[in-house]
């Protein structure tokens, strides 16, 4: 067999048996907490490994971009509004202005 293939089972093996040694103890966790709420003890505290590492689930990955569209929304709303009242201001001041001038006028 090439030396190749014997390094690919190899790291296959590693992995399978890597994988069954989390399931396992994955299982044994949880039937341990079953087991302290069956019976009324307090459950030994755990948490995911999901919320251990920080890797956010599909609805929270969700929930944050809908949160950061309503934001740029609203930034975007905010900035027309900015630039509408900007745009105001500038047609007073000319208007202003050019009252002025037509008062000269006269």
């Amino acid at each position: 067999m090439p030396r190749s293939e014997t390094r690919s089972r190899h790291a296959t093996c590693l992995r399978y048996h890597a994988d069954r040694d989390d399931f396992e103890r994955k299982w044994k966790m949880m039937r341990d907490y079953l087991f302290a709420e069956a019976t009324g003890t307090e459950p030994r505290p755990f948490s995911s490994g999901r919320t251990l590492f920080g890797i956010k689930s599909e609805a929270e990955q969700k929930m944050e971009r809908f949160a950061r569209e309503i934001e740029e929304e609203q930034l975007r709303k905010l900035r027309e509004d900015a630039a509408r009242d900007a745009k105001g201001q500038a047609e007073e001041t000319e208007a202003k202005a050019g009252a002025g001038t037509q008062e000269h006028v006269l």
